[in-house]
């Protein structure tokens, strides 16, 4: 663990980047610990992928944005960190999307929000979404598993509260160590249906679902404005449970 004085440009820096946490004792010093997490392949072409976006964000934070700008993400960063969230939940096996909120710098949001947007297919934003409100899940209607194709159906419902152009977001994880919790696939919101075959597996290859049987799955869904605002994540659904 090393303590750290930040100084301008940078004054306050807390949450997780790059897989560092970055926080503040009571006595107003600031640290950087590693972050704890169980990730198979840290390698993967995907985990790549987003450490780049990333690095990416957090370079225009610095070298393209405006200091409004910047404000305005800093005021972002406030609204997100006062959402509410339920640790239990969060902490849960059937939780499977991120959750958004906790206290978190405006360039952690910025960069978050950004990147949430580019792997959605979105256009993402430089100005904060400070007139948007927070989006509700869609609601799933039908989860169906053809075993002799290995294909997985998803219908849903329109959320509640979404702004145009947004996504419905799927997420998957079994309960085994096969798949890991992780994103696989947005749709436009309005299609109400998704198709999917395969998933990425622990190891950051992609595994059709017919090589893996027996598995358990799990799946969640969660809403992404176009600016990268995301939903909290859905009802849990258990798609399959096929005998070994």
């Amino acid at each position: 663990m090393a303590r750290v004085k930040l100084v301008a440009p940078v004054g306050d820096l807390r949450g997780t980047l790059f897989g560092l946490v970055y926080s503040e004792w009571k006595a107003g010093v600031n640290y950087i610990r590693e972050y704890q997490a169980t990730v198979l392949n840290p390698n993967s072409v995907r985990q790549e992928l987003m450490r780049e976006r990333l690095q990416f964000y957090t370079q225009e934070w610095f070298n393209t944005l405006t200091q409004a700008q910047r404000d305005g993400w800093e005021e972002m960063a406030q609204r997100i960190g006062d959402l509410e969230h339920d640790p239990f939940t969060s902490n849960s096996i059937l939780q499977i999307c991120p959750e958004i909120g906790g206290k978190m710098a405006g360039v952690n949001v910025y960069a978050g929000f950004n990147t949430r947007a580019l792997s959605a297919g979105l256009a993402g934003t430089n100005a904060a979404p400070l007139g948007e409100a927070q989006p509700t899940p869609p609601g799933v209607s039908s989860v169906a598993y053809v075993s002799a194709t290995g294909t997985l159906t998803v219908g849903w419902g329109d959320a509640a509260t979404f702004a145009s152009g947004a996504v419905a977001e799927l997420w998957l994880r079994s309960r085994s160590r096969v798949y890991h919790k992780q994103w696989e696939t947005a749709t436009a919101m309005t299609t109400n249906t998704v198709v999917i075959t395969a998933a990425n597996a622990a190891l950051g290859a992609r595994l059709a679902f017919l090589a893996a049987a027996s598995q358990r799955l799990l799946i969640q869904m969660r809403t992404v404005n176009p600016s990268g605002y995301a939903s909290p994540g859905g009802e849990t659904f258990p798609v399959f449970a096929s005998a070994p």
